[in-house]
């Protein structure tokens, strides 16, 4: 059990591949949600970022670069990456000037 979720954490098989039904399967005996289950969360929560227009934690940074390069390499419109890629700009943008804020106000602190 633990080796199939180390596995899931380091490289989700596609559907294609063969480790796919092994893994579903344990994962179904295991914990009653396969696979499927996973991919349809992940596609989900990628909808609803794409529709509100831009990220709001670490984890949706993650999910998101991760779902570029999964967009790269399926070949997929540069439309929906450049907007893909644009929500990550804007929220390193944020994520830096929120860090800088924090550095100044320990600065007059001191």
């Amino acid at each position: 059990m633990r080796r199939s979720f180390t596995y899931i954490n380091e490289l989700v098989p596609e559907p294609g591949d063969p480790d796919y039904l092994i893994l579903d399967a344990r994962l179904l005996a295991a914990c009653g949600k396969g696979l499927d289950d996973l991919y349809k969360k992940r596609w989900e929560r990628i909808a609803k970022i794409k529709e509100r227009g831009k990220l709001r934690s670490d984890s949706e940074f993650c999910l998101i670069n991760e779902h570029i390069d999964y967009l790269i390499s399926m070949g997929a419109p540069d439309e929906e990456t450049e907007l893909f890629d644009s929500m990550l700009f804007d929220y390193e943008e944020r994520a830096r000037k929120r860090r800088e804020k924090r550095e100044k106000q320990k600065k007059d602190k001191s």
